[in-house]
C-alpha cells in the first residue's frame, strides 16, 4: 500500500482501478495537497513537467473541464476527486464509425450497408466521397 498525507492510504488494487478508467483523475486530500494522479491525468499533466511539483494541477483539470467530488467517510471530509471526462466523438466521427461499421458487417456490399443504416446507395456514396456537405445556394 502507498500511505498518503494524513493516513490516507491507496492499496494497489485501488490505484489499478484508477489507472483503468478512462477519466483523467486526480485526488486531493482535505488540505488540497494533490495524494493521486491516474495514469490518464498523468500523461497530460506530466507533458507540463513534474506534477508534484506543480502547484497547478488541480486548476488545469478544472481549465480542462473537470468536475469536482468531494470524498467523505461518514462526516469526516477526507477530499476531493477532480475528475475529467474523455473527449467525446463529434457527430460526424460517429457517423463515420457507423458507415465503417456497417461495411465491415455487410463485408463491402454497399448496397447492404445502406440498408442496413436505413439510408439510400445515394446517401451512402454522398458520405463515403465526402459529398455531404450541404452548400449554400449561388443566388
Amino acid at each position: 500500500m502507498i500511505m498518503g498525507r494524513e493516513g490516507v492510504t491507496l492499496s494497489a488494487l485501488e490505484r489499478a482501478l484508477l489507472d483503468a478508467r478512462s477519466e483523467q483523475i486526480a485526488l486531493f486530500d482535505a488540505h488540497g495537497r494533490l495524494e493521486y494522479l491516474n495514469a490518464q491525468a498523468r500523461k497530460v499533466i506530466e507533458a507540463n513537467g513534474n506534477p508534484a511539483a506543480h502547484p497547478q494541477v488541480r486548476a488545469q483539470l478544472l481549465a480542462r473541464g473537470a468536475r469536482v467530488l468531494p470524498l467523505k467517510w461518514r462526516e469526516t471530509a477526507l477530499g476531493e476527486a477532480v475528475i475529467v471526462a474523455p473527449p467525446r466523438p463529434t457527430l460526424a466521427e460517429e457517423e463515420e464509425a457507423a458507415v465503417q461499421e456497417a461495411l465491415k458487417r455487410a463485408a463491402g456490399n454497399r448496397s447492404q450497408a445502406a440498408r442496413q443504416l436505413g439510408i439510400s446507395r445515394t446517401t451512402l456514396w454522398r458520405r463515403l466521397t465526402g459529398r455531404n456537405r450541404v452548400h449554400a445556394r449561388r443566388v
